[in-house]
């Protein structure tokens, strides 16, 4: 799926504001866009018949950046930050606690890391490395049925709200990942 992260790139692609766009959708509003401001396309013509384009190269950067160029799963959390946030349920900087099953989950793991720092173990990284994409995957199936079905003049803020809880949870299992990662390739080199 293709993710769009503004309102004004919604806009320009005339799609509607959801959490995920068809990309065969997105591909052919981006193709007729970008004919639409391509310099070339104006060669023959009245230099007052081109459109006013933010950028010489044809298509506006921000919309050239959305077309596949960006890792779909920063795009996605953008995306979430700003249908969020349009609709008043997620604040610039807000901080979430999670529900405590997931923040002692949470917690285990930042003990382990700070554990490894010492001495990076390969089998305990592994270890907490597949616990953490499991849960990661399992938060993410959880939420499949609301990010593909979210129209934004009929969702429900409960529904809203379980995105919010998904969207910090999948932020604090990427750090722990990130730090896995980093660890791993510590120890690698050990």
């Amino acid at each position: 799926m293709a993710y769009l992260c503004s309102m004004s790139q919604f806009d320009r692609f005339g799609v509607p504001s959801q959490f995920r766009i068809e990309p065969n959708l997105l591909r052919k509003r981006l193709e007729a866009l970008n004919k639409q401001y391509h310099p070339d396309f104006y060669t023959a013509g009245d230099a007052a018949a081109q459109p006013e384009v933010p950028s010489q190269n044809g298509l506006p950067d921000e919309m050239r950046n959305v077309a596949g160029t960006e890792e779909a799963e920063n795009a996605e959390d953008r995306t979430i930050e700003h249908l969020l946030t349009r609709r008043g349920l997620l604040a610039e900087g807000e901080r979430h606690l999670p529900e405590s099953a997931f923040l002692q989950v949470v917690i285990d793991a930042n003990e382990m890391l700070w554990e490894q720092l010492q001495a990076p173990d390969e089998e305990i990284l592994a270890e907490w490395e597949n616990k953490i994409s499991e849960l990661k995957k399992n938060n993410r199936h959880d939420m499949e049925g609301i990010l593909d079905s979210y129209q934004e003049d009929i969702a429900a803020e409960e529904a809203l709200l379980q995105v919010k809880a998904y969207y910090f949870r999948k932020k604090y299992l990427d750090r722990i990942l990130d730090k896995i990662a980093a660890l791993r390739n510590i120890a690698a080199r050990l």
